[in-house]
């Protein structure tokens, strides 16, 4: 008697000749899971419909909250937020991680979000308006020829920087005090809950800590400090407020990083945290094309432009900053389409997706892999906590002649959509929907996506990993861009209906069938004797021998894990043979699959 074993389940299309397989790789697997290390079989769960908030452009998860934008609004979990209470902030926007907040930028603000609003990121320099300086009354005091300045502090404590100075002018002695009207106020919109006054010695020009206005109400002063009492802190020259246009953010070490449409080439960078919301006129760097991307690594960011990416570090501020070309020469054209996982960035590039390979500052062996050739207007990336990555790609055609990923092809406007992958030696080889039923086979289990049948464009994301496969299908909810939030677990899809979160609900029942295989013995007939599975739950087993003819069905209805035998009839006799489940909702299938067959004499 031989055995052969099916010690892991992958997936693996057959090729026109038989070739030895060493384990269970599938023709199709349909609704099945593959997600555990240990290879088990089980079905699906359906996604979860969040929030029905119409289409929605992106998506970010922060401190277990899902974070997305909308073209008329801001959500978090289905509430609505909004700018100064009557402004919504919605459109594509590019969120980062800030200091205790979220940051957003979508082109007309940069935004911070803390849990209860959206505020402006940084503080303005207040406007003078009619303040003025005066001296009133009669008494012993006497106003110098002193300058008055006022800055603006916001919530977090961070201090804008001055407005330019107004003068009292030599008013004499014998005055009570010099009274401060019309002291500039704050906007909502940045939070700002207090306001810091400066003044200068008689005839002097720098400006020293005069009081404190604890609010964003009070507009009005009186000044009786003498010149030997004012306090010793001077406002601040560089913190600058981030152009509010900016369009792409990213936080990198101890700094915030941006880019200005109106100057692309130009990396603008902040003051370190906790300073990160002054962004000094002269903290910038330049590079030689267009930044599409960028993406922290460590404490170093990867710049991504049109021509090819440069590596930025340095940024712990204990040293100087630099930047180093990485000789990719691998351009990108996407700045939601870039992700980080194991030492490596991934971005969308105009012919595919792209990944470096061991970027570091001490170690210049980096390199490029074309992981993703695609030709597509829509891709967007997103790691979970397993550092495995995600792609979204929607109406896409894909050819390759390196194998990471061949060919991915979207078709639709005819009786049926679909989304077909096919490779020669690839991660992927083919993922159909049909209107009545969901065929996927992959070629080594690496990779799987998820297709919609009805008449909305396809839709697919794609899960690299290194233990199988697990697919998710929204159906008739075409998904624009996923997060994972790492806190939870939980991947997320903004899809063209609302949120949807991944894997809630019951199973599905779900089916996996095997390649054919000749057992290592080709060219010789073979009586299969019996079967030896581990499972749980309701399932149909099925064994089929040459040219797909059904030899045995066997029901199975256990209710714990149970090594089940499952004997043949005595004329099961082929070359080759295959393995079916059809499983219910809740049945479970644990790798090995033991075979027990007889080889043929002649």
């Amino acid at each position: 008697m031989e055995v052969f074993a099916i010690d892991a389940f992958y997936g693996r299309n057959t090729h026109d000749t038989q070739v030895l397989l060493p384990s269970g790789f599938a023709v199709a697997a349909v609704d099945v899971d593959f997600s555990d290390k240990r290879g088990t079989l089980k079905g699906c769960r359906m996604h979860e419909m969040l929030h029905e908030i119409g289409s929605v452009l992106s998506l970010y998860c922060w401190r277990g909250s899902v974070l997305s934008t909308t073209s008329s609004g801001f959500y978090d979990g289905g509430t609505k937020k909004q700018i100064g209470g009557t402004t919504a902030w919605g459109g594509w926007a590019i969120f980062t991680d800030g200091e205790g907040c979220a940051l957003g930028a979508n082109g007309t603000k940069v935004v911070k979000y803390k849990g209860t609003n959206l505020y402006e990121y940084g503080v303005s320099v207040p406007t003078l308006g009619t303040f003025s300086a005066t001296g009133t009354g009669t008494g012993s005091f006497t106003v110098g020829n002193w300058k008055y300045t006022v800055t603006f502090v916001n919530a977090d404590g961070f201090e804008g920087n001055a407005c330019a100075t107004i003068t009292a002018g030599s008013q004499g002695a014998n005055k009570a005090s010099c009274v401060l009207n019309n002291i500039p106020l704050g906007s909502a919109a940045e939070e700002i809950v207090a306001r810091r006054i400066y003044r200068t010695t008689n005839s002097g020009d720098t400006t020293f800590l005069l009081a404190i206005l604890s609010d964003n109400t009070t507009t009005t002063y009186t000044d009786t400090t003498l010149d030997i009492a004012l306090g010793t802190s001077t406002p601040p020259i560089n913190h600058n407020k981030l152009i509010s246009t900016a369009t792409i953010i990213e936080r990198a070490g101890y700094r915030i990083f941006a880019v200005n449409p109106s100057m692309p080439r130009r990396l603008l960078y902040s003051l370190p945290i906790p300073y990160a919301e002054g962004f000094p006129p002269e903290y910038y760097e330049d590079f030689p094309d267009d930044i599409v991307a960028l993406k922290a690594l460590a404490d170093m960011l990867i710049v991504v432009t049109r021509s090819r990416p440069f590596l930025f570090a340095g940024l712990d501020n204990t040293g100087t900053m630099y930047t180093k070309e990485l000789q990719l020469r691998v351009p990108g054209d996407s700045k939601w389409g870039i992700d980080q996982m194991d030492n490596k960035v991934f971005w969308r590039g105009p012919m595919g997706i792209y990944m470096t390979n061991g970027v570091g500052v001490f170690n210049d062996s980096e390199s490029v892999l074309d992981i993703f050739m695609q030709r597509s207007a829509a891709c967007m990336l997103a790691v979970d906590h397993y550092n495995r990555m995600y792609i979204v790609a929607n109406d896409v055609y894909t050819d390759s002649e390196f194998g990471r990923i061949v060919r991915l092809q979207s078709t639709h406007g005819e009786i049926t959509d679909s989304i077909t992958f096919s490779a020669e030696v690839g991660r992927i080889v083919r993922i159909e929907s049909t209107e009545d039923d969901y065929i996927f086979n992959s070629e080594r289990g690496r990779i799987v996506a998820l297709g919609s049948p009805d008449w909305t464009s396809s839709s697919a994301i794609i899960r690299e990993m290194k233990d199988g496969m697990v697919i998710w299908h929204t159906r008739s909810e075409q998904i624009q861009t996923i997060a994972f939030d790492f806190t939870h677990r939980t991947l997320y899809g903004g899809t063209i209906n609302g949120v949807v979160k991944a894997y809630k609900g019951d199973r599905m029942p779900w089916r996996y069938k095997t390649v054919s295989s000749f057992f290592n013995v080709p060219n010789k007939r073979k009586r299969l004797d019996r079967i030896r599975v581990r499972v749980n739950g309701e399932a149909t087993i099925n064994v089929y021998g040459d040219d797909d003819i059904l030899l045995h069905t066997y029901e199975v209805d256990v209710d714990t894990f149970s090594m089940v035998e499952i004997p043949m009839p005595d004329a099961s006799w082929a070359y080759t043979f295959q393995f079916e489940i059809i499983g219910a909702a809740d049945a479970e299938l644990e790798p090995p699959v033991i075979f027990y067959f007889d080889v043929e004499n002649a």
